[in-house]
């Protein structure tokens, strides 16, 4: 059953679809969507005949994937979760000096937080998948399909966490690495104060 759909703004680069691509085969319960010139009511309803509950949905500047908004879809509406993740970067398998190829799409999947980041908390409930703390990875070996481990940064001020999607079996990567710049919460109208906010809320 899919659960979360992953779309993006319109006409997006080929760096943005391999991303979408790369979760897709790491995440469980996934479909991508592509968007094309499609609006967003037009999204959610191709998003709903797939039986999808949210919409991941990547905002991108200059080609690159720019932020993470949500899309919760209900029987007959929609809402835009009031969660922005800003990115810093994200590095895609075809950036790793590794030559791999996923052939398979991952079937279960574990969220590992090595030390506690609130994207965590926000993917769990997203993508319905467990959060565990933990360091010790090797004990999740040939249990799950995709390990997302999360860690926060904190000698960083403009990047705060990492999510790394790595193969449960081999220890590979098995989707991209993602660099978090910050989350914000909107939950009034001091949210529209700062150009940057302004950008991140725009379609």
């Amino acid at each position: 059953m899919v659960l979360v759909a992953l779309s993006s703004s319109r006409d997006p680069s080929i760096r943005v679809r391999q991303f979408l691509n790369e979760l897709e085969q790491s995440i469980p319960n996934t479909i991508k969507i592509n968007r094309g010139r499609m609006s967003i009511d037009e999204l959610v309803v191709k998003a709903m005949e797939y039986g999808a509950k949210y919409i991941f949905y990547v905002m991108t500047r200059k080609g690159n994937p720019m932020a993470i908004k949500f899309i919760e879809i209900f029987e007959d509406s929609y809402r835009w979760i009031p969660i922005i993740i800003k990115l810093i970067g994200v590095k895609l398998i075809v950036d790793m000096p590794v030559r791999r190829v996923v052939k398979k799409r991952a079937r279960n999947a574990i969220i590992i937080t090595i030390s506690y980041h609130e994207v965590a908390d926000i993917f769990s409930q997203i993508f319905q998948i467990p959060v565990i703390q933990s360091r010790d990875l090797e004990s999740f070996r040939d249990k799950y399909d995709t390990l997302i481990v999360i860690r926060s940064v904190y000698n960083r001020p403009e990047f705060t966490g990492e999510i790394q999607f790595i193969d449960g079996h081999d220890f590979g990567p098995i989707g991209p690495i993602i660099r978090i710049s910050r989350v914000y919460y909107l939950t009034g109208k001091e949210s529209y104060l700062t150009p940057e906010i302004k950008e991140l809320l725009g379609e």
